[in-house]
């Protein structure tokens, strides 16, 4: 947001920076059809544990098999599985209801490298079963449940990931404060299925947390 920059002196780059996300993605240069996010990213059978935080409800990696991501000769590790609602970025100026975030970090110095896979969601009479398993997380989380888990198979993620759709590849930055530069991003250009009410389910789902959330400072 535009006075993130004013907040706090490590947030800076929100205000000054050159590479910021979200931006409205323009394709330009087709990829190589040979080269797929499917064949990037190599999901796992994935445990997730889900957090609430002020900005959403993550669902956190518990294993070290959930997924990996190779770009640039380097090998990323999925971390954690995140929603916007309305999606934070847009396709050559189309807005869209829901965008999932899979967050990879791999290890750097002097810090740590992120990639970010990023899937758009339009709105569908057919929900979307994954995201249901995952909201279904992130409520028993809101409800107070101690160990809020989900498994996904690789299978599953296939669901999700479409080899045939393409992706586009950017350099550009954390979509919430430090505004953190220097992230790989990947999007896929397949938009997946998802009903009103699923999004109106992570709209409220966060809104609930926010409002429990006063005077709490983000992780």
């Amino acid at each position: 947001m535009a006075y993130w920059h004013t907040l706090d002196n490590a947030f800076v780059l929100c205000g000054t920076g050159e590479q910021q996300s979200p931006i409205n993605v323009v394709p330009t240069v087709p990829v190589d059809p040979s080269v797929t996010l499917f064949s990037l990213v190599q999901p796992g059978t994935a445990t997730f544990t889900a957090r609430t935080s002020i900005n959403n409800v993550p669902l956190e990696c518990a294993t070290d098999t959930c997924g990996k991501l190779q770009w640039q000769f380097a090998t990323y590790s999925l971390v954690n599985v995140h929603a916007h609602a309305p999606a934070e970025h847009q396709v050559n100026g189309r807005t869209f209801p829901l965008e999932l975030h899979f967050v990879h970090i791999a290890p750097g110095v002097p810090h740590d490298r992120i990639a970010v896979v990023s899937v758009l969601f339009e709105l569908s009479s057919t929900p979307n079963l994954l995201l249901t398993r995952l909201l279904d997380a992130q409520g028993d989380a809101q409800g107070g449940a101690p160990n809020s888990t989900v498994g996904i198979t690789g299978v599953e993620w296939g669901t999700v990931e479409r080899p045939e759709s393409g992706f586009c590849q950017w350099g550009g930055s954390l979509t919430t404060p430090p505004c953190s530069e220097e992230l790989a991003w990947f999007m896929e250009m397949s938009a997946q299925p998802v009903t009103q009410e699923q999004v109106d389910r992570f709209r409220d789902a966060t809104a609930h947390w926010k409002r429990g959330s006063v005077g709490m400072e983000a992780p």
